[in-house]
């Protein structure tokens, strides 16, 4: 018995040593070295989504086989892959490339996503792109421009949210759309290589080489609107002030813009999410509209004023070699009335005038104009401003 039960136990540390060894066969990469193994966590963000994938509440998850650089205490950009299944909110990564020689570190760094092109300072700035080409995702940022950065002293990391999410609600009726512009009024960068400094709030600024003030978000395929329920185009952002305000552009599959411009201040935070109110998408052709009429807020989604020659009637008034031009429906007794226009305009002529809307004789509105004349051929003047209204004229 005690002989058997002595070939027992050495069979058992037999067994023992064979797991070990299958254990550690399996750990091993293509040519039999044993693979680097982080661990790593997401940060919440503070009203609704980062990253590449999230639930309905809008927690940070990975991804199954997402990619990020790992700096192991040295300089070198080496990749790794997240061995968890979407959904995952934190799990271990393992190296697919392997240490080399380089300057050394006292800590290390980490940064989502993986780019051949990342690196980092001996002081531990990590540099990534912040990309001005965006590609839509349904519901959710771009994954290649939702950025994440962490430090530690350990194998372990908690990446953290550099950047901010802006998110634009469209709809429209019969529209679809092919990409978003968005520009700061003030011509503030927007992308380009971002120097972050990693910690519990990191810090981003851009290099100065290859600095964008815009941004363009484009769909691989066109995204149809819904006229009632709007549907959501994210951008990432750095944190920064539009301080005077920004400008959108949404292009259609054919090539029509629809313009939308906020003259107020908005600052946008590192690790927030934000909504821009529903705005009705109503694209426009490119270049001046040809039908007679008043455009106001062309590509904004103004109602324009259309003359009916079987309902409205045009009066045209000269003086001291000025012309005022009205449009009249005697129906609603409303009226259209621009002017002063010098009778002698030409093409490329400069034109200050007023646009005076009245309703059965009382004014409803009043507003001055600095315009330019863009044409005038077969007794058709056409005007417009810096912000696209138009006016097409009787002349």
């Amino acid at each position: 018995m005690k002989k058997s039960s002595n070939h027992s136990l050495a069979g058992l540390g037999l067994l023992l040593l064979l797991l070990v060894a299958c254990q550690a066969k399996e750990l091993k990469g293509p040519e039999g070295i044993v693979p680097d193994i982080f661990h790593a966590e997401t940060e919440g963000v503070s009203d609704p989504q980062a990253k590449a994938y999230m639930d309905v509440d809008y927690h940070v998850f990975w991804n199954a086989d997402d990619r990020i650089s790992i700096f192991a205490k040295t300089t070198q950009n080496r990749e790794f892959r997240f061995l968890g299944a979407d959904g995952d909110n934190a799990g271990d990564f393992s190296s697919v490339t392997d240490p080399a020689s380089a300057t050394e570190l006292s800590r290390y760094y980490a940064a989502s996503p993986y780019r051949a092109g990342n690196g980092i300072s001996d002081g531990g700035v990590i540099s990534i792109s912040l990309p001005a080409a965006q590609t839509y995702h349904v519901g959710t940022v771009d994954p290649a421009a939702q950025l994440m950065v962490a430090v530690s002293d350990t194998r372990s990391f908690s990446f953290r949210n550099p950047a901010c999410v802006l998110g634009f609600q469209l709809k429209g009726s019969g529209v679809n759309v092919s990409s978003l512009t968005l520009s700061g009024n003030d011509s503030e960068v927007l992308a380009g290589t971002a120097q972050i400094t990693p910690g519990d709030a990191p810090t981003m600024e851009f290099a100065p080489a290859g600095r964008s003030t815009s941004i363009t978000l484009t769909a691989a395929s066109p995204v149809a609107l819904d006229p009632d329920t709007p549907t959501t185009f994210w951008l990432a952002l750095p944190p920064l002030t539009f301080t005077g305000g920004f400008t959108l552009t949404v292009t259609d599959a054919s090539g029509n813009t629809f313009v939308k411009s906020v003259t107020r201040s908005l600052t946008l935070s590192r690790n927030y999410v934000y909504r821009m109110a529903a705005l009705e998408v109503v694209p426009v052709p490119a270049g001046a509209p040809a039908a007679e009429g008043i455009y106001r807020d062309y590509r904004s989604g103004g109602t324009p004023y259309l003359y009916d020659p079987a309902t409205d009637q045009v009066n045209i008034y000269e003086a001291e070699g000025n012309v005022w031009v009205r449009y009249i429906n005697p129906s609603t007794l409303r009226m259209y009335e621009l002017g002063p226009i010098p009778a002698g305009v030409a093409q490329g002529d400069a034109v200050s005038a007023t646009l005076t809307e009245t309703l059965a004789g009382a004014e409803v509105s009043t507003k001055a104009y600095t315009l330019e004349a863009l044409d005038l051929t077969g007794g058709i003047l056409t005007l417009a401003d810096a912000s696209e209204n138009y006016f097409v004229l009787r002349f």
